[in-house]
Protein backbone atom coordinates (compact mmCIF):
# COMPACT_ATOMS: atom_id res chain seq x y z
CA UNK A 1 0.00 0.00 0.00
CA UNK A 2 2.91 1.92 0.77
CA UNK A 3 4.41 1.63 -2.23
CA UNK A 4 1.39 2.25 -4.39
CA UNK A 5 0.93 5.90 -2.63
CA UNK A 6 4.25 6.78 -3.49
CA UNK A 7 4.21 6.04 -7.75
CA UNK A 8 0.86 7.42 -7.07
CA UNK A 9 2.01 10.85 -5.95
CA UNK A 10 5.02 10.66 -8.60
CA UNK A 11 2.81 10.07 -11.01
CA UNK A 12 0.75 13.55 -9.68
CA UNK A 13 4.04 15.63 -9.34
CA UNK A 14 5.18 14.13 -13.08
CA UNK A 15 1.56 15.21 -14.67
CA UNK A 16 1.46 18.82 -12.38
CA UNK A 17 4.98 19.24 -14.11
CA UNK A 18 3.90 18.45 -17.80
CA UNK A 19 0.97 20.75 -17.31
CA UNK A 20 2.54 23.73 -15.90
CA UNK A 21 5.10 23.31 -18.91
CA UNK A 22 2.25 23.00 -21.56
CA UNK A 23 0.63 26.01 -20.02
CA UNK A 24 3.70 28.15 -19.84
CA UNK A 25 4.33 27.19 -23.76
CA UNK A 26 1.11 28.48 -25.10
CA UNK A 27 1.12 31.84 -23.11
CA UNK A 28 4.24 32.84 -24.10
CA UNK A 29 3.89 31.59 -27.74
CA UNK A 30 1.82 34.40 -28.24
CA UNK A 31 1.69 38.49 -27.96
CA UNK A 32 -1.49 38.77 -26.32
CA UNK A 33 -4.35 40.96 -27.31
CA UNK A 34 -3.18 44.31 -24.82
CA UNK A 35 -0.02 44.08 -27.25
CA UNK A 36 -2.01 43.53 -30.57
CA UNK A 37 -4.52 46.49 -29.30
CA UNK A 38 -1.26 48.56 -28.51
CA UNK A 39 0.72 48.14 -32.12
CA UNK A 40 -2.67 48.82 -33.84
CA UNK A 41 -3.12 51.95 -31.90
CA UNK A 42 0.66 52.71 -32.52
CA UNK A 43 -0.05 52.09 -36.16
CA UNK A 44 -2.98 54.45 -36.45
CA UNK A 45 -1.29 57.23 -34.70
CA UNK A 46 -3.71 57.09 -31.68
CA UNK A 47 -3.60 56.61 -28.19
CA UNK A 48 -5.87 54.73 -25.79
CA UNK A 49 -7.54 57.72 -24.63
CA UNK A 50 -8.88 59.04 -28.44
CA UNK A 51 -10.49 55.32 -29.07
CA UNK A 52 -13.99 54.23 -28.23
CA UNK A 53 -15.39 50.73 -28.25
CA UNK A 54 -12.31 48.66 -28.28
CA UNK A 55 -12.16 44.92 -29.13
CA UNK A 56 -9.47 42.64 -29.71
CA UNK A 57 -10.26 38.83 -30.45
CA UNK A 58 -8.02 36.04 -31.13
CA UNK A 59 -8.67 33.80 -33.41
CA UNK A 60 -6.52 30.42 -34.79
CA UNK A 61 -6.95 27.99 -37.28
CA UNK A 62 -4.90 24.54 -37.23
CA UNK A 63 -2.04 26.87 -39.66
CA UNK A 64 -2.02 30.28 -37.94
CA UNK A 65 -2.78 32.30 -35.15
CA UNK A 66 -3.91 36.21 -35.37
CA UNK A 67 -5.88 38.89 -32.95
CA UNK A 68 -9.09 40.65 -35.11
CA UNK A 69 -8.87 44.04 -33.33
CA UNK A 70 -11.61 46.73 -33.34
CA UNK A 71 -11.39 49.97 -32.42
CA UNK A 72 -13.66 53.81 -33.24
CA UNK A 73 -12.67 57.29 -32.79
CA UNK A 74 -14.75 59.92 -33.06
CA UNK A 75 -15.34 59.92 -37.34
CA UNK A 76 -13.45 56.67 -38.09
CA UNK A 77 -13.64 52.93 -37.43
CA UNK A 78 -10.19 50.99 -37.69
CA UNK A 79 -10.14 47.38 -38.13
CA UNK A 80 -6.64 44.93 -37.67
CA UNK A 81 -5.56 41.57 -37.75
CA UNK A 82 -2.22 41.26 -36.03
CA UNK A 83 -0.22 37.54 -35.97
CA UNK A 84 -0.24 36.04 -32.65
CA UNK A 85 2.97 34.82 -32.41
CA UNK A 86 5.32 38.18 -34.18
CA UNK A 87 3.00 41.02 -33.99
CA UNK A 88 3.28 41.24 -37.55
CA UNK A 89 0.33 44.06 -39.28
CA UNK A 90 -1.39 41.32 -41.35
CA UNK A 91 -4.13 43.60 -42.13
CA UNK A 92 -5.29 47.10 -41.87
CA UNK A 93 -8.67 49.22 -42.73
CA UNK A 94 -10.20 52.18 -41.62
CA UNK A 95 -13.64 53.98 -42.93
CA UNK A 96 -15.25 57.48 -41.96
CA UNK A 97 -17.59 56.38 -39.02
CA UNK A 98 -21.42 56.89 -40.23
Amino acid sequence: MKKFLIVLLAALVVLSLVAGILLFSYSSKYIGSKEAMRISLEDAGLSYSDIRDADAEFEKTPYDAWYEVEFETHGTEYEYSIAADTGEILSSYNKPDR
